[in-house]
């Protein structure tokens, strides 16, 4: 197994593409993401995210059993590049173990100033992915 190839559960892939875990399971059965038998293959999961940030992988936006849904998503036109999401990624895990809150734009402005590394992302993308993980 490559250094990188690391074996993650189905929520941590789930959380990493901003999906459901029952979209992970899906996608493992349709064969866009492998499963190890004590695992997801991590490379695979990031793999995936390279497809949707390309639009060559849609996620799903809206269920078939719900007839109105808030969420969009088109990573495409927001995202800068891979390293971007990936360290969005690594934000929005810190920003749920810290318990953090974006009350307003003020808010969400102090956030990025206080994240360098989140400066090169479109501020609505940074909102919209707070808000995915139940901004309080």
């Amino acid at each position: 197994m490559k250094s990188e190839d690391k074996i993650i559960s189905v929520s941590e892939a789930a959380e990493i593409l901003h999906i459901s875990s029952a979209t992970i399971l899906n996608w493992v059965r349709s064969g866009i993401i492998q499963r190890k038998e004590n695992g997801i293959n991590s490379v695979s999961v990031h793999s995936a995210l390279k497809k949707i940030l390309s639009g060559e992988l849609n996620r799903l936006n809206n269920r078939a059993n719900k007839r109105i849904s808030a969420k969009s998503f088109s990573p495409k036109e927001l995202s800068v590049d891979l390293l971007s999401v990936l360290k969005l990624n690594e934000f929005l895990s810190e920003f749920k173990k810290e318990d953090y809150s974006v009350k307003n734009f003020i808010d969400l402005k102090k956030i990025i100033y206080e994240y360098p590394e989140l400066k090169n992302i479109e501020t609505d993308f940074i909102y919209q992915s707070i808000k995915s993980i139940g901004n309080k």
